[in-house]
């Protein structure tokens, strides 16, 4: 019984985003008017023979050519995870080097974590500028010189707090000073 396969569970979750209302992806499918064409939607065996014909392996995923273009067998193939995920609408892109990859190959590739690169992008950082390594900004105090972060481990100060002292033009000791109470 093919019900049991995940070739079948793929059909089933096809035409479920494309067709009911219920489901929590229709949004994104048939609420936007893409749908299953009728060689598949009725029958699991003619999708079955398409899929094999056309390299289904179990560890691929349908993927639609033209994102905005039906589930049919010209619009459709089997790719990797990996290959559909940067095939989502909403990736972000950056160039470095004259190299396009995602925010997050990028990060994976410089060992940084995707939430920081990301934050730096939103920052209008671009290029080189969006990879290169963060400097501390540090601070001397009685000719001890700390990060920002170093003197409010070591002092209990919060950073937002130590920040906006800096800014406002107080030094040395004044920054570290306990607030008042």
């Amino acid at each position: 019984m093919p019900s049991g396969t995940r070739l079948y569970k793929i059909w089933g979750s096809m035409k479920g985003r494309c067709c009911n209302p219920n489901d929590r992806d229709y949004k994104q499918y048939g609420g936007r008017g893409i749908t299953v064409c009728n060689e598949w939607i009725d029958s699991f065996v003619v999708f079955q023979e398409w899929a094999y014909a056309n390299g289904y392996r179990e560890y691929l995923s349908i993927d639609r050519k033209d994102n905005n273009g039906n589930y049919e067998p010209s619009n459709c193939r089997w790719i990797t995870i990996e290959e559909q995920n940067r095939n989502k609408s909403n990736l972000t892109f950056a160039e470095i080097g004259g190299e396009t990859k995602t925010l997050s190959e990028w990060a994976k590739l410089y060992g940084m974590s995707h939430s920081a690169l990301f934050r730096r992008y939103r920052r209008g950082l671009r290029g080189e500028e969006l990879i290169k390594p963060v400097k501390f900004k540090t601070v001397e105090i009685d000719g001890v010189s700390k990060t920002f972060s170093e003197w409010c481990n070591d002092t209990g100060l919060n950073l937002s707090t130590f920040t906006s002292r800096y800014k406002s033009g107080l030094r040395g000791k004044d920054l570290i000073q306990p607030l008042m109470k």
